[in-house]
């Protein structure tokens, strides 16, 4: 198959958004879908994190309004880039994509998965101001890829931040699965005690904050294709998307082959 950017302008490069409530599946989902396809994948979610996670070692204080402006002062001036390692073949964790989160140039991929971020990133991604930078930010970052495609996750890709996606996926799964799932992954990472009632707790406020606020809440776009992760392993996941754009992409070469025919017989004519 031809690449699709000798199809499409260079402003059309390929864009899959991929958006659920916490703990869906969405960044796992995101980077192994972008590693098969060789796509670009950006994780919106940890540019508030970063955000957040800056705020807290400068001990600003959340609830207070005349730290407003500082929140804000960071989300314009930070820097924020990502690497994607290379799987190294085999099973389990060797075989995963792993995103590298860059903040100011220091590596902060972990840093950013703490409970103490977690608990504040919401207040984070729900000042306007701060989600008009974001946004800038990444439509940038999709819009200057080199690569066929991207492949970005969050709770307003479809949305509000790639509306113009040609794949859109809303990922979903029932409450207490995706506290587990949340629970299994910082049992990993954390040193401090992890309690699955805390992170249930948490899940369910940032799910109402994330339903309520009033700049890009999470919500499904109308065209976004709903997929229950609940019972749906990974490779289940990552294969219908890939179908999905695989669809996606012999639709537009085949239009494209149209549109070349149509052209030619055009051109016939008025000669």
């Amino acid at each position: 198959m031809a690449s699709l950017t000798a199809i499409l302008p260079k402003s059309s490069i390929f864009k899959i958004a991929i958006d659920g409530p916490a703990a869906s599946g969405k960044s796992t989902t995101a980077r192994h879908v972008a590693h098969r396809l060789g796509f670009t994948y950006i994780d919106s979610g940890a540019m508030y994190r970063a955000i957040t996670l800056k705020a807290l070692r400068r001990n600003i204080q959340f609830e207070s309004p005349s730290e407003m402006p500082h929140i804000i002062n960071l989300a314009n001036t930070s820097k924020i880039h990502f690497a994607t390692t290379t799987p190294i073949g085999g099973s389990g964790n060797d075989n995963t994509p792993q995103t590298i989160v860059y903040l100011d140039d220091e590596d902060v991929s972990a840093d950013i998965r703490t409970m103490n971020v977690s608990r504040n990133v919401s207040f984070v991604a729900a000042l306007p101001e701060v989600r008009k930078a974001m946004l800038a930010k990444q439509r940038r970052y999709a819009n200057s890829t080199d690569i066929d495609g991207v492949v970005m996750d969050g709770r307003d890709i479809g949305t509000a931040v790639l509306p113009d996606a040609q794949v859109k996926i809303f990922l979903t799964a029932i409450t207490n699965v995706r506290a587990m799932r949340r629970y299994e992954q910082l049992k990993k990472k954390e040193k401090e005690l992890v309690v699955y009632e805390e992170i249930l707790r948490d899940i369910e406020k940032r799910d109402k904050a994330d339903l309520e606020r009033k700049v890009s809440p999470l919500r499904k776009a109308i065209d976004a294709v709903v997929l229950d992760t609940t019972t749906l392993s990974l490779s289940e996941i990552v294969g219908k998307i890939i179908e999905m754009t695989n669809n996606m992409k012999s639709d537009a070469v085949q239009l494209s082959g149209i549109n070349s025919s149509l052209n030619e017989s055009t051109i016939q004519t008025q000669i």
